[in-house]
């Protein structure tokens, strides 16, 4: 009997016991604020979790909500016939663990500026992210097959510091896939560095091809001022011929494959620096706008292209701008980007024409989190008002604007068999 009245009486406290657990509400403070408690120390603990996986060099795997599924239907080949309308500018950047293609140690060419991990970059988020257009997939980049396309072929880049920074990045790319170091080389002995002329022509040995990088940032002739200048305006101290491409084009000539791209050196402090003023003829156009300027120079280049070049032979790319993503300043007055950790996530081969237009700009605008910002100095970081936020790191961002050159090349060859 006792044991039954036990029995009964431990029923009762667990029947109260979970009346009053229903009872209790989220509302209450005192569940309120533990709630909020176990909020704040779960983000806390997953930061911690991911700095330190960082210090660890550990591969960090980018959030699932920040993921693009990989089965968003069925895409088409772009090198087959059922791609050709497909726009391969169009699309996101997705998160891809077996990026990058190569890394920054294991290729000795990268100039030193370029090389942000080796400068001290401390995370290698910005390396992991692939171009997926919405239509259609890209050919996964084969450094080899490339190789043996261009056999006995010259690849020639022509440009800025932006088109050797794409440079570099082919380089590394193809080197990648050699497995005698030592068959690639500068065939004049030069090293690379950071410079503003100059030209630089690597041999890959095996295959009898070379890669070379020609620098002209205007494309144009850039020149002293003839005598149609105001000899009174010490202003001009040198002109854009926008009616001559640069005399040096004498040497792209021929290339099999040609690269060119101008834009980053068509700004007004750059004309101000080197006193620079427009020519057409033998007269100087003292009030010609930039983009009048620009406009000009870019029909020269179509018209040298149209009437020097043999475009049965030479297959021609013009890369459109690379935007820079400079916050409350430019290079030299505070300008900065180093905070960015994360790509903004959000054809155009035109008919008629005699080149591909490498249309990257708008790609390239949601990868702020890709310049060099600080890391562009091998003994220490740079100061936090001299940042680079116009450059890219390598591996990075121009790999990509590469794949797109291959994807291109490749069904340009297809189309040629």
């Amino acid at each position: 009997m006792a044991k039954n009245e036990r029995q009964e009486e431990e029923t009762t406290q667990f029947v109260d016991s979970g009346n009053n657990l229903k009872r209790l509400s989220l509302y209450d403070p005192p569940v309120a604020v533990l709630g909020i408690f176990l909020i704040i120390l779960s983000v806390i603990l997953c930061f911690i979790y991911l700095d330190y996986s960082e210090a660890l060099g550990a591969v960090y795997r980018v959030p699932n909500w920040l993921q693009f599924p990989n089965d968003m239907g069925r895409r088409l080949d772009f090198l087959k016939e059922e791609g050709n309308g497909c726009d391969v500018f169009d699309g996101e950047w997705v998160w891809d663990e077996d990026y990058p293609l190569y890394l920054s140690k294991d290729c000795t060419f990268i100039e030193q500026s370029f090389n942000c991990i080796q400068n001290g970059r401390p995370d290698v988020r910005f390396t992991k992210w692939r171009w997926q257009p919405r239509e259609c997939d890209l050919p996964r980049f084969d450094g080899k097959l490339l190789l043996e396309k261009l056999r006995n072929k010259r690849v020639v880049f022509a440009g800025d510091s932006l088109g050797r920074n794409q440079w570099e990045s082919m380089l590394c790319l193809l080197a990648s896939a050699v497995a005698e170091k030592d068959s690639v080389y500068e065939v004049n002995g030069s090293l690379i560095r950071k410079q503003r002329q100059g030209t630089l022509v690597f041999k890959f040995q095996g295959y009898n091809c070379t890669l070379e990088f020609y620098w002209s940032p205007y494309l144009v002739h850039l020149d002293q001022p003839s005598s149609g200048a105001p000899t009174s305006n010490k202003k001009v101290r040198s002109t854009l011929k926008l009616d001559l491409l640069d005399p040096i084009s004498r040497k792209w000539r021929d290339a099999d494959v040609l690269v060119l791209n101008s834009g980053h050196w068509w700004t007004s402090h750059m004309f101000e620096q080197l006193g620079l003023h427009f020519q057409v003829g033998q007269e100087v156009k003292m009030n010609m706008s930039m983009e009048e300027a620009y406009r000009k120079s870019m029909e020269t280049v179509m018209q040298w292209i149209k009437n020097e070049v043999n475009t049965n032979k030479t297959q021609i790319f013009f890369r459109t701008y690379e935007p820079r993503h400079f916050l409350f300043g430019e290079w030299n007055t505070g300008g900065r980007c180093n905070e960015e950790k994360l790509p903004e996530l959000a054809n155009k081969i035109l008919p008629n024409r005699t080149y591909d237009l490498l249309n990257i700009t708008e790609m390239s605008a949601r990868r702020k989190d890709g310049h060099m910002s600080v890391y562009y100095l091998a003994s220490h970081r740079a100061p936090m008002k001299r940042q680079d936020c116009s450059h890219w790191c390598l591996p990075g961002v121009p790999d990509s604007w590469n794949e797109l050159l291959y994807a291109f090349f490749l069904k340009h060859q297809a189309t040629r068999l």
